[in-house]
């Protein structure tokens, strides 16, 4: 199911567009963190949907049903 970001919670799924396509997802955790890991071999980490690389990637949330 969509859900706006002003009504995000933690465990919604976020849908990133990387070089023009939705190529990255992430585990939104609360207060404008998530969780992801960034590529193969590398370690997940928790970083801000305020930083300027995430904010303009989000391209949608959803929550699982």
């Amino acid at each position: 199911m969509p859900v706006s970001s002003s009504d995000m919670q933690a465990g919604d799924v976020l849908f990133f567009s990387i070089e023009g396509k939705m190529s990255h997802v992430g585990l939104y955790l609360g207060d404008g963190r998530l969780v992801h890991a960034p590529s193969t071999g590398k370690t997940v980490s928790v970083e801000s949907l305020s930083s300027a690389f995430y904010r303009d990637a989000l391209i949608r949330a959803g929550r699982p049903r």
